[in-house]
């Protein structure tokens, strides 16, 4: 499992890589089924679902800005939650 340290000023780094990472490359993991964990790094929190979050709101924007997401379409999934 690929750990993933995020830092104060937000940064995410790659411990396996040993580089910073945007959450780009970590919507590509989710994509592929690859495993990682987020880890605050003064706090040492796990922070994954947190991250997810974030990584889905990132998705869910990107299909609004784009018109493929509809008014009515998310209201259908906060009701679906």
């Amino acid at each position: 499992m690929e750990t993933i340290v995020r830092y104060d000023n937000r940064k995410l780094y790659s411990n396996t890589h040993s580089k910073y990472i945007t959450l780009d490359y970590l919507n590509d993991l989710v994509n592929i089924n690859k495993s990682f964990q987020v880890v605050e790094h003064k706090t040492g929190e796990v922070i994954t679902n947190k991250t997810l979050v974030e990584i889905l709101k990132k998705r869910l924007t990107n299909k609004v800005k784009s018109g493929t997401l509809s008014h009515s379409d998310i209201v259908s999934r906060i009701k679906g939650l």
